[in-house]
């Protein structure tokens, strides 16, 4: 799982074991005091609830912020990462399209060999090779931030409310594949 999006599914996770643990302090409050004194002890536990709502959004807000801007810096390409695959990119072989875009499968977590086959699909004016950019990246990572202020939004209306694809979110088949594919491993963004 993506490193980054597991940051923000832990922002959900922890914030919904806040949330229920302060609905089940509510409900017992409402039942042994008073209601004077529940309201009072009740309208803390709301403030805490919405510092914990807060906090998550918070999270998820700085996992945004990292992946921004370690996208926008320049990728080390690194030797030990290059491997056999390069000798087809040389210029000995007339690869077609859906060898490359096949290559860009293979190495989607590999910055150094996506560099060799984005070179080369220009150099030889191949176009349609889906090599993901930043940008496209970026949008992934908004999709999932997206997610999860959705699940963190119906948490706070039902804090018991079953998030079955919680366990799952963020990897196939839960999430789309396409967006597990952009983001990848989130190792590259330093």
């Amino acid at each position: 799982m993506n490193k980054y999006v597991n940051q923000m599914k832990q922002a959900v996770m922890e914030y919904q074991k806040t949330a229920r643990r302060i609905a089940d302090q509510d409900a017992r409050n409402r039942e042994r005091l008073s209601e004077e004194y529940a309201r009072a002890e009740n309208n803390a536990l709301f403030t805490e609830m919405r510092e914990a709502c807060d906090k998550a959004y918070n999270q998820i807000q700085a996992v945004l912020d990292t992946v921004s801007g370690g996208l926008g810096k320049a990728v080390e390409l690194r030797g030990k990462d290059v491997t056999e695959d390069v000798q087809l990119l040389s210029g000995a072989f007339d690869l077609s399209k859906i060898q490359l875009q096949g290559l860009a499968a293979k190495y989607r977590n590999n910055p150094t060999m996506m560099n060799a086959i984005a070179k080369y699909a220009k150099a030889n004016g191949i176009h349609g090779v889906q090599i993901p950019t930043e940008e496209d990246k970026l949008e992934a990572y908004k999709v999932f931030a997206d997610g999860a202020r959705s699940m963190i939004r119906s948490i706070t209306t039902d804090p018991y409310i079953r998030l079955d694809s919680l366990e799952g979110w963020g990897e196939v088949p839960v999430s789309s594949e396409r967006l597990v594919d952009l983001v990848g491993t989130g190792n590259e963004i330093k």
